[in-house]
């Protein structure tokens, strides 16, 4: 069973509308589009910073709990399965677009940027029309570049432009 202290705990680091502990409200985290894999996490949490993430993985590093990153959950591979009472860190709020640079053909974006997203804002630059996110899963509308990044997706530009590790020069 879950420490209830783990709960709390969030609680003072994020507002209490930023982290989901009611088993109603878990359900829909119980998996990804994979939907065999399945387990109920103990809490979903939503930072919307790098500095909130780090805080929550030092939190739960001390309850020594499972955590497990979570993109929009469109995966097929069952990677966000909170097991053994883990803790989802979902980044759904992290969807900020830092800068888009052209140029050098980069932009620096949060994990919960989804693919459609970057490349409408890469087209929106002046001279971006000619540029999108080369990763393109079916999910493209609803996939975020950081499930994207984890689960090394591709899509129909594989052949041609390779898959999301080819695309990524650095996480934080």
């Amino acid at each position: 069973m879950a420490d209830p202290a783990i709960i709390s705990d969030l609680r003072q680091l994020l507002p209490a509308d930023r982290v989901l502990s009611d088993p109603a409200e878990l359900f829909v985290y119980e998996s990804d589009g994979f939907t065999i894999a399945k387990a109920r996490p103990t809490a979903v949490v939503f930072p919307t910073t790098s500095e909130e993430v780090a805080a929550i993985v030092r939190l739960l590093i001390k309850y020594d709990v499972p955590i497990v990153p979570r993109g929009s959950g469109t995966g097929l591979a069952g990677g966000c399965a909170a097991y053994e009472h883990g803790v989802i860190i979902s980044t759904a709020k992290m969807t900020k677009i830092f800068k888009i640079d052209l140029a050098n053909r980069v932009a620096h974006v949060q994990a919960g940027v989804r693919n459609l997203q970057l490349s409408d804002a890469v087209a929106l630059e002046k001279g971006g029309a000619a540029f999108h996110f080369a990763p393109d899963p079916s999910s493209q509308r609803a996939s975020t570049i950081g499930g994207n990044a984890s689960t090394n997706a591709g899509g129909i530009h594989t052949l041609k432009d390779f898959v999301t590790s080819n695309h990524v020069l650095g996480i934080e």
